[in-house]
């Protein structure tokens, strides 16, 4: 059986390192930690927030899971980072998933989902203009595109909730592979 990667995807604060730590932590599922080219925001710690490092050249395509730059900052995760286990979890953006999906599919499960969140929910959580403004950056995908879609615009309960909600229908499904 080839190994799960549940790719999340979704804007800055709306939850999906929250909902990748909770799958780790609560429900003991592997994380990938991506690797990066910026620097650590403060409070982040190296090997558990991302893999530091100063660029990519050590590094081919060929080993990578996915690739992505935003920002002027490159964002990717190796292949062999992917444990053979049942399911692994990655947070990703949408033209990671995309590559994923596309060229990665023989080798793994693709499961996706999306968090969504409100602008306003974002504002009230206190993640900063800037960085709602950077993601007008992004290109979207269709919500179809997704596996699941999760609201993120309640209250902290509601969202861990819905993560173990869905997190129990991916056991299904993987159950019926």
């Amino acid at each position: 059986m080839k190994p799960t990667i549940i790719a999340i995807v979704g804007a800055s604060g709306s939850g999906k390192t929250y909902l990748s730590k909770l799958l780790q932590n609560e429900l003991n599922v592997f994380l990938i930690v991506s690797y990066t080219t910026r620097p650590a925001r403060e409070g982040e710690i190296e090997g558990i927030d991302h893999y530091y490092i100063s660029n990519t050249h050590r590094f081919s395509y060929s080993q990578m899971l996915s690739y992505t730059r935003f920002a002027e900052y490159e964002y990717f995760a190796l292949e062999d980072q992917v444990p053979p286990q049942k399911h692994c979890a990655y947070v990703v953006d949408e033209r990671g998933l995309k590559y994923l999906k596309e060229t990665k599919s023989h080798k793994f499960n693709i499961i996706s989902i999306r968090v969504e969140s409100t602008t306003d929910a974002l504002i009230q959580r206190g993640i900063a203009p800037d960085r709602i403004k950077r993601d007008d950056d992004r290109t979207p995908l269709p919500l179809d595109y997704y596996d699941y879609v999760i609201e993120n615009n309640g209250t902290l309960e509601e969202f861990e909730h819905k993560i173990r909600e869905t997190y129990i229908k991916i056991q299904q499904w993987q159950h019926l592979k």
